[in-house]
């Protein structure tokens, strides 16, 4: 609850409040952990508050935000050590690699980006095999996809980024046809196709930009037609309109 608190927080930019929540969740698990230190449900919850916390401080303080993620990291490793066959802790173990590699893009760091985020792949491949119903795992895994794409974006590979932005199109895609509700998958959809359509544009190809453009827009309208588009997502369905606008000019 504490987590949650400065959670909500962080959306009303409330840095100065959220910080005393954050230490005291950790206040309570910590010593919690150190008196049981082979108690899984513990271990879970101190992990959860450092996960939970580096994203919170991702953009407004990426040091800070690495150091819970590699606490939180630390000890999703561990649960998997204990128990190969605990397919949570191993989810856990590739949600903080791929959070590590969110904030290795914001500051830049893209080889590292893509090391942990290729991590974050592998594990998360095995449970979609081992639980191929298992909606949870396939979102996560077309998360990382689309951060390993920003990464690769980054790190000037290209051609790499945008098979993986078609990765990350392609599982969300199947999630939504699974349920057509899921306006998360919607929305993933239209920022990947925004997000590929300015790679196609580096490498100079109009006609793969203006093809991905189009398919934002596409996906944009859907949300607004299911009554789901957010102020942010405004801003993004505009920048794609005013993109599509601009290419067809030249």
């Amino acid at each position: 609850n504490l987590i949650r608190i400065a959670y909500d927080l962080s959306w009303l930019d409330r840095y100065d409040m959220l910080d005393q929540y954050v230490k005291k969740s950790f206040v309570i698990y910590e010593p919690l952990l150190a008196s049981n230190p082979n108690d899984a449900r513990i271990r879970r919850d101190l992990y959860y508050a450092y996960f939970q916390a580096g994203g919170i401080y991702v953009e407004a303080d990426p040091v800070l935000a690495r150091q819970y993620l590699e606490k939180s990291t630390r000890l999703a490793k561990e649960s998997v050590e204990k128990d190969k066959l605990n397919y949570q802790a191993k989810h856990d173990l590739a949600q903080g690699y791929s959070k590590l590699g969110e904030v290795s893009v914001f500051q830049k760091q893209f080889p590292e980006a893509v090391e942990f985020l290729k991590k974050a792949e592998t594990i998360l491949s095995e449970l979609t095999v081992a639980e191929p119903k298992h909606e949870g795992y396939k979102f996560t895994l077309a998360n990382n996809f689309g951060r390993l794409a920003a990464a690769q974006t980054g790190a000037l590979k290209f051609q790499a980024a945008i098979s993986n932005y078609q990765k990350a199109i392609f599982q969300h895609q199947q999630l939504y046809e699974a349920d057509s509700n899921n306006n998360m998958g919607i929305r993933a959809m239209a920022i990947a196709q925004q997000d590929a359509a300015a790679v196609f544009e580096k490498m100079n190809d109009s006609a793969g930009a203006f093809s991905a453009y189009q398919k934002s827009v596409e996906m944009f309208n859907l949300l607004e037609q299911k009554g789901a588009l957010s102020e942010y997502d405004k801003k993004s369905f505009e920048a794609s309109q005013k993109a599509l606008q601009r290419l067809r000019k030249n």
